[in-house]
């Protein structure tokens, strides 16, 4: 079985990335960027209801655009073999602007996170009900306040992982669902049709 492990960063403009040197690396069987699954693999499912939901990359295409959004891939016979080709991956960063309130996130001039949405609003919701429209305007006293909530992200205590494993005779994996949805693939089995599958093969022939 194979490990892969993940290059992250910060919020910048990616000018270049060279992974010569950890493709050559002993025991690696593929690196890949964002420029080798462009076009190839589609978008993370986003399950939050949104008015624009932009396309999120598994791997940076140009530009980071969150702390810690997966930039190089390398997959290798064990994770320490990854990590080390790891680090000799070269990159040339450019830091971007960031902003990191909500509210500020709003206003003009903003650093934009997907610039094509126009701006950071993400969704807007209310929740219209006359009876508690009647209710405030015929109460005897109304207070008004202002409420912040904590940012929420309810995380298990179990890491995220996935185990595939691909069929070269019949050119299918097996692995969960969710990966089959973000390949653009049939959820109807779990055996599904590879479109990406010779992306690490054309990228790097394994070793």
């Amino acid at each position: 079985m194979l490990s892969a492990v993940l290059l992250r960063s910060a919020h910048v403009k990616i000018n270049s990335i060279n992974v010569d040197a950890a493709r050559e690396a002993p025991e690696v069987a593929a690196v890949l960027t964002g420029e080798d699954l462009k076009d190839k693999v589609g978008s993370l499912p986003c399950v939050a209801q949104a008015e624009h939901i932009p396309f999120h990359p598994v791997l940076a295409q140009g530009r980071v655009r969150y702390v810690d959004e997966p930039v190089v891939a390398v997959v290798a016979t064990d994770p320490y073999s990854a990590q080390d080709a790891l680090d000799i991956v070269e990159i040339d960063y450019e830091p971007l602007d960031a902003v990191v309130d909500p509210e500020q996130a709003l206003t003009s001039g903003a650093p934009l996170i997907h610039e094509q949405s126009g701006n950071n609003l993400v969704v807007r919701v209310e929740v219209p009900n006359p009876a508690v429209d009647d209710a405030i305007r015929n109460a005897d006293r109304t207070i008004r306040l202002r409420l912040v909530n904590q940012r929420l992200a309810p995380v298990p205590m179990e890491p995220r992982g996935v185990v595939a494993q691909w069929h070269a005779a019949s050119k299918r994996f097996s692995a969960r669902r969710p990966e089959a949805r973000t390949r653009g693939l049939s959820l109807a089995s779990t055996n599904s049709q590879a479109a990406a599958a010779s992306i690490s093969s054309s990228a790097n022939s394994p070793r």
